[in-house]
């Protein structure tokens, strides 16, 4: 007789050797458990809260999700609905008209800083090689924003002050000024110093001085018979205020002077977005997406919603031709193929990934074009994130989902060596044989010290869930909500991390509907009524005696934490198939709901019934079926936690074994 016993569960999910080499705190595989303690602890269902949001009755595409602080934002139809701090999950309000954006183009998000840089950047050498901040003059000063694209549209940005939360669209390059433009003057024929020459017309003069930072003004004069000038602004040049005082010499025979005031100068207006697609924040800079896919565009340093980088040496943009003189003018590229994610590292470096392969992109101050640095990139490796939603950082490495499965690096130690990348999905590889994932329906976050992949495996659509403390995998989570429908699968996820809330939101895909279109829904994720069905498969118990075959006797199952009243469903394997259950092959035992204990105040007379958190559950399998290993596959409900598992067996060694015996002639 042999007697087995598991008593933790730490080790995690082992798919990638046979299920009798596990580990002692190993399993093979589970769904909807979680194990950082040794136990398997049960998880709760997701709640749906679709209609409590009141934006789904026609079904339109959910397109985004993002969270900033404890506000969520949900784009769905062209348009973006809100949930402010310490609103509960009915109250939602519109801060994009549904429509403003495109209704099924897929939707980045990034928040930015507002601007660090708030000094005039001007050219200070030929060909950009060189620019210089003149801080004797400050610029506009732009805000915390979040900046909405489509690909398709002009940005919308998303802006929150004092707990008002407004939207506008991004300024465009042709909107894109320099400040102090001069559009009018106070005084068009001042009183000369003395008479000009008279008689006289100029063209393209400059100023001689002013008493305040203007520069560049260009005049057209014209001089009467008394030597009276009369000045028509040409070029109205920048930086200029209202009642600056500009002096002009005569251009002429003398050397008097005349003397004009500003009345009106354009307000400085530095803000422009080119319409891109991913975006990201590093270094200062925002990183931005052209909507081919291709381009890398970058904003000026310390300047998030400024996409003119190349201004000459009055601060002005050098063309009115946006290709020339906008973002495309000074974009930068990896390669030819597409980008799929666009992410800083913490490698001092941006990772770009594309469907030809993953790059480290750093920046090289020693080298600059209008004073950004240039780009250097490292080709990392083949595999690439197959979205922006699916790349993550744990703990200080870096994981991803490619189309083929889930990858690893560290930046810092990455040695060009994809191997690399395949140990940290080694034990779930098998989840993926043959499957392929699609961009459209893979997500990862990282949330309460668990990396979270959403992707597609042998079992279909769910969760893949990785225990970044103990590092190690440890579910596939299958939700359905406390109605019993299924969720679908994961478009995008979304957190709220603070002191007061802790939040997990996921927007799904489900399956399409009798009219043929498909179920969006908007999810909390654990954090239903119910609990999700726990399901776990073990390692397979043997002697590791080929000559021993063993018969199942008894298994016991220790749960603890009970608070509800559950059924435990025991499957009995051996030699990886599934005992009939006209041998017993499956049994199902209930536990007790926890006893309410005595109330106060008292009424005589009493009967103590005390909470029953611990239950020792007994399955005889003694009419199964003998073979060389044995193992079980177990689900239960309602939450309670499976503490220890024993077995034991009756020892049996045939002379020619069982198997080998039906096909003897």
């Amino acid at each position: 007789m042999a007697s087995y016993v598991q008593r933790s569960f730490v080790g995690g999910m082992n798919l990638s050797v046979d299920d009798t080499r596990l580990g002692e705190n190993e399993y093979k595989f589970a769904k909807n458990v979680r194990n950082r303690f040794g136990t398997l602890e049960g998880v709760k269902n997701a709640k749906d809260i679709s209609s409590d949001i009141g934006a789904f009755t026609s079904n339109p595409p959910i397109q985004a999700i993002y969270s900033v602080g404890e506000y969520v934002f949900i784009f769905f139809n062209g348009g973006c609905k809100y949930r402010k701090p310490n609103n509960p999950d009915t109250t939602w309000s519109t801060v994009i008209n549904p429509g403003t954006l495109d209704r099924s183009a897929e939707i980045f998000v990034q928040a930015v800083p507002a601007s660090t840089q708030n000094f005039l950047r001007k050219e200070t050498q030929v060909a950009g090689a060189s620019l210089e901040l003149d801080t004797a003059v400050t610029v506009q000063r732009t805000v915390a924003s979040i900046i909405v694209q489509d690909g398709i549209n002009k940005p919308k940005i998303i802006e929150i002050v004092d707990d008002v939360v407004t939207d506008r669209t991004a300024k465009t390059y042709a909107e894109w000024q320099n400040g102090g433009e001069v559009t009018e003057l106070k005084n068009t024929a001042p009183t000369p110093s003395a008479a000009w020459q008279a008689n006289q017309n100029y063209t393209n003069v400059a100023s001689t001085s002013t008493d305040g930072n203007g520069a560049s003004i260009r005049f057209m004069i014209a001089v009467d018979s008394s030597g009276n000038p009369t000045f028509t602004v040409t070029t109205g040049g920048s930086e200029y205020a209202p009642n600056d005082s500009i002096v002009i010499t005569d251009p002429g025979s003398t050397s008097n002077t005349a003397t004009v005031k500003v009345k009106r100068a354009k307000a400085d207006d530095r803000e422009y977005i080119p319409i891109g697609r991913q975006m990201a924040f590093y270094n200062n800079k925002l990183f931005l997406i052209s909507p081919n896919g291709t381009e890398i565009y970058h904003s000026a340093s310390g300047r998030p919603l400024d996409f003119v980088v190349a201004t000459d040496d009055d601060g002005n943009k050098i063309n009115t031709d946006e290709t020339i003189g906008g973002a495309p003018g000074t974009s930068y590229t990896v390669g030819y193929n597409e980008v799929t994610a666009l992410k800083p590292l913490n490698s001092d470096a941006l990772l770009v990934s594309t469907k030809g392969g993953s790059y480290a992109v750093s920046l090289d101050y020693s080298q600059t074009v209008f004073g950004e640095p240039f780009f250097n990139k490292q080709f990392l490796f083949t595999a690439n994130s197959i979205n922006q939603k699916s790349f993550i950082e744990m703990l200080g490495d870096f994981a991803f989902i490619d189309p083929e499965g889930l990858r690893s690096f560290n930046a810092v130690q990455q040695s060009k060596n994809e191997a690399r990348n395949s140990v940290f999905s080694l034990k779930v590889a098998r989840l993926f044989k043959d499957v392929v994932q699609t961009s459209n329906k893979c997500a990862a976050i990282s949330f309460d010290d668990y990396a979270l992949f959403a992707c597609n495996t042998i079992y279909g659509h769910g969760i893949l869930v990785f225990d970044i403390l103990t590092q190690q995998f440890v579910s596939f989570d299958q939700f359905t909500d406390d109605s019993n429908s299924n969720i679908g699968a994961v478009i995008e996820f979304a957190k709220v991390e603070t002191n007061n809330r802790r939040e997990l939101f996921a927007i799904t895909h489900g399956t399409t509907t009798s009219s043929g279109e498909p179920v969006y829904k908007c999810v909390k994720l654990y954090e239903g009524t119910n609990f999700s069905k726990a399901y776990l498969e073990t390692k397979a118990f043997c002697t590791f005696d080929t000559r021993v075959e063993q018969k199942p006797r008894e298994l016991r199952l220790l749960y603890n934490k009970i608070q509800l009243a559950s059924a435990v469903t025991a499957i009995q394997r051996v030699n990886d198939e599934v005992t009939p259950d006209s041998s017993a092959g499956s049994q199902t035992k209930s536990i007790s709901a926890q006893a309410t204990p005595v109330q106060f105040p008292v009424k005589l007379p009493v009967n103590w019934s005390g909470p029953k958190r611990i239950q020792n559950l007994l399955y005889n399998f003694q009419n199964g079926q003998q073979g060389w290993k044995i193992s079980y596959a177990l689900q239960w409900t309602n939450g309670v936690t499976l503490a220890n598992i024993q077995i034991d067996t009756q020892d049996i060694t045939p002379m020619n074994p069982m198997l080998s015996q039906a096909y003897v002639s």
